[in-house]
């Protein structure tokens, strides 16, 4: 691969989801629709790039490592379960209308599309590559380098190596990384280092670079914890917690899925296909101008 977006599909999609309900029957499709027009702004804002959609499959050793992970996450009400299952019901339907329009699409069975971000990134930009992530999940920012920048499409948010300090308050991805692991995500529902929140982590990564320095200067008593937030770090519980979250939280070293986990769904550019696609959901703003909509896709096919 030569410059490539990495797309987190699942964030774009539950972004488009949680927008105006768009019905056909009784079947919700505003994640489709909406979904459809992301990917193809952003063909349009990267022309001639390499365009890879990035799915979740289920990291069960994040669950078996910490059984709470994403516990925030379960359905509460039948209104809730109802809500995800709509949901879930589109998500084949989307990756079927990306894979006639020749998209690439990737999936390990057993890790999540941050870790395949995570592993991709390190691999092309080692390569000299240029890499932009398209994300919804602020995580992602840790995979940051000279050759790589994260964006947001759901909030305008543009970060890069350049501007990384005056967008995040670290000084580095790594520090970025750290500082999330001291705070904990209540996104997934990972409990942080006790008493440590937003604030006072850039402060400690500031003052002692990195947290394996902090415990360095502890341990040699260079550095006298006087403050619970430091007693807290340096006690047994809060260096198991910050090893803990590091496993969970750690993109910048994802592995590379085994070959045997990976899924590929295999881009096939088929305009008949995709267009019986759109009748059958009454997309109509589609079918109005189809040949300029589909556009952007035929020329990403043939690239």
């Amino acid at each position: 691969m030569s410059n490539t977006v990495l797309v987190d599909a699942s964030s774009i999609a539950h972004a488009n989801d949680n927008g105006a309900k768009l019905t056909v029957g009784s079947t919700q499709v505003q994640a489709v629709y909406g979904f459809l027009r992301s990917v193809r702004a952003m063909l349009n804002e990267y022309r001639g790039w390499n365009h890879v959609l990035l799915w979740d499959g289920r990291a069960q050793w994040r669950f078996d490592l910490y059984p709470q992970y994403k516990a925030n996450r379960i359905a509460k009400t039948p209104e809730e379960e109802a809500e995800k299952a709509a949901y879930q019901k589109q998500v084949p339907i989307i990756r079927k209308m990306m894979q006639v329009l020749g998209m690439r699409q990737m999936l390990a069975q057993n890790a999540e599309a941050d870790d395949l971000a995570g592993f991709l990134t390190r691999h092309l930009t080692s390569g000299d590559h240029r890499v932009v992530l398209k994300s919804g999940d602020s995580d992602w920012t840790q995979l940051v380098n000279p050759m790589c920048i994260w964006t947001d499409p759901i909030r305008d948010l543009r970060i890069t190596h350049a501007n990384f300090f005056e967008k995040t308050g670290y000084f580095s991805p790594k520090a970025f990384l750290e500082g999330k692991i001291l705070i904990g995500d209540t996104t997934d529902f990972i409990e942080g280092v006790k008493g440590i929140g937003k604030k006072k982590a850039p402060e400690i990564l500031a003052q002692f670079e990195s947290v394996e320095n902090f415990w360095r200067k502890v341990d040699s008593g260079e550095f006298t914890p006087k403050y619970v937030i430091h007693k807290n770090l340096a006690s047994p519980e809060g260096r198991e917690r910050f090893a803990r979250n590091m496993k969970l939280m750690n993109l910048i070293d994802a592995p590379r899925p085994a070959a045997s986990d990976l899924l590929k769904l295999t881009p096939s550019y088929n305009e008949s296909h995709f267009r019986a696609l759109c009748e059958k959901l009454n997309f109509r703003s589609v079918l109005r101008d189809f040949d300029t909509f589909v556009a952007p896709f035929k020329a990403n096919a043939a690239h």
